[in-house]
């Protein structure tokens, strides 16, 4: 979970340089296929602790 959690904020700070290099009109995209299901389901994990301490119960239903 910490290693876990360490990623997701390196992913964050990424995200913010490349916001950065956005808005200096110093980025280009290109298009890839990924899988949407094991990024969601680490967001569920990531936030699953946060949701118990209050209550919440996170369900994921992702279809094929």
């Amino acid at each position: 979970m910490i290693h876990e959690s360490g990623e997701h904020l390196l992913q964050v700070l990424n995200g913010i340089l490349d916001m950065s290099k956005i808005e200096a009109g110093k980025v280009s995209l290109s298009t890839e296929p990924f899988s949407v299901r094991p990024m969601i389901e680490s967001c569920v994990e990531l936030m699953s602790h946060q949701a118990d301490q209050r209550g919440i119960t996170l369900r994921l239903f992702v279809p094929d």
